[in-house]
């Protein structure tokens, strides 16, 4: 891709952007020229534009979050209040498996931050009463009833969700992410999607583990957002970006298979393997994120920038990126919890 183009070059006769006197590119952008909803513009654009862009890109990044956020917390909520509502029954004097309940609801607690076993505790903090078998039975049936609702929700939002981000990223949508209200719209539709995704993740996982994964990956979005001011230009790498996760994902499917292929080492393989791709995705996700922001936020060293009516694709290309990072965050804490 050139270094610069011309603004005839750029821009076609029916999309033509507003220019004041110096020819500064100020909107608009030719479908043409749109590689990873990216477009060339000249370095001198009006700095209180590109600022605003800025803003308006996070601020819908963020209402995308919060709706994620709203979902998978509504259906957190919704299985504590199912497991909740089963009245805790205790095991009868002389039960053999009563330890063994007791730990598997142990488990079950910890994914919705709460405590079944009602009983006292006695001095060294142990439960003076084990939950029945029946009891255990009947919150587990509960258990597998929402798991399957949530598994048949993160369908819809994978059949909906990818196909729709890869139709936007591939310019399969023509000009509809550039138009109100449509462009919200695909966001919205991302945003719930994902959501949905996102909830079968986290229903398995402890609630405390979500938290903390929330935690750190707001902390290094923060440090990459700092770091796309100084560190060198990555909106020139595009390509190479989109090549590595191809040849990431290629290690990651070989790697499977000598995994299945593997025997003994009690799942040590697995386990260093799983580590090790885990960080790898971590470090190319971290990129990508630096990648966007300077994106986003311009300037003139930039080889690149979103146009100021790719806000939309913007704020998709963004928030996926750090949805990919929560995701591989949370692998890990849930890894280190368990």
């Amino acid at each position: 891709m050139a270094a610069r183009r011309t603004s005839n070059q750029l821009y076609g006769a029916a999309d033509a952007a507003a220019r004041d006197g110096n020819d500064n590119i100020f909107v608009g952008g030719g479908a043409d020229d749109n590689i990873y909803g990216t477009h060339m513009i000249t370095e001198n654009m009006d700095e209180a534009v590109r600022k605003s862009f800025a803003r308006k890109v996070l601020g819908i990044v963020t209402v995308m979050f919060t709706l994620v956020a709203g979902i998978v917390f509504t259906v957190k909520y919704v299985g504590y209040s199912k497991v909740k509502g089963v009245p805790f029954a205790a095991a009868v004097a002389g039960d053999s498996d009563g330890a063994k309940n007791q730990e598997l609801l142990h488990h079950i607690s910890g994914m919705f931050m709460t405590e079944l076993n009602t009983s006292e505790k006695n001095a060294d903090g142990e439960f003076t009463q084990f939950p029945s078998s029946d009891y255990v039975e009947e919150v587990a049936a509960s258990l597998a009833t929402l798991v399957m609702v949530s598994a048949i929700l993160a369908g819809v939002g994978f059949l909906i969700g990818l196909p729709t981000y890869c139709a936007v990223m591939c310019g399969c949508c023509g000009e509809a992410p550039r138009k109100f209200p449509c462009s919200y719209i695909l966001c919205a539709v991302i945003a719930i999607s994902f959501g949905l995704q996102l909830q079968l993740t986290c229903f398995f996982e402890a609630t405390s583990v979500i938290f903390i994964a929330l935690a750190i990956t707001v902390g290094m979005v923060l440090i990459l957002y700092l770091m796309s001011f100084c560190c060198l230009d990555f909106t020139g790498c595009g390509m190479w970006f989109f090549g590595l996760s191809i040849a990431l994902l290629l290690v990651s499917m070989f790697s499977m298979l000598i995994c299945v292929c593997l025997s003994g080492g009690g799942g040590k393989h697995v386990t260093v393997l799983a580590l090790v791709l885990n960080g790898l995705c971590a470090l190319l996700t971290c990129a990508y994120i630096i990648y966007a922001f300077q994106l986003i936020i311009g300037g003139k060293n930039r080889a690149h920038e979103f146009s100021t009516d790719d806000y939309a694709i913007a704020s998709m290309f963004l928030f996926v990126e750090i949805y990919n990072l929560f995701l591989t965050i949370l692998r890990f804490v849930g890894a280190m919890n368990r």
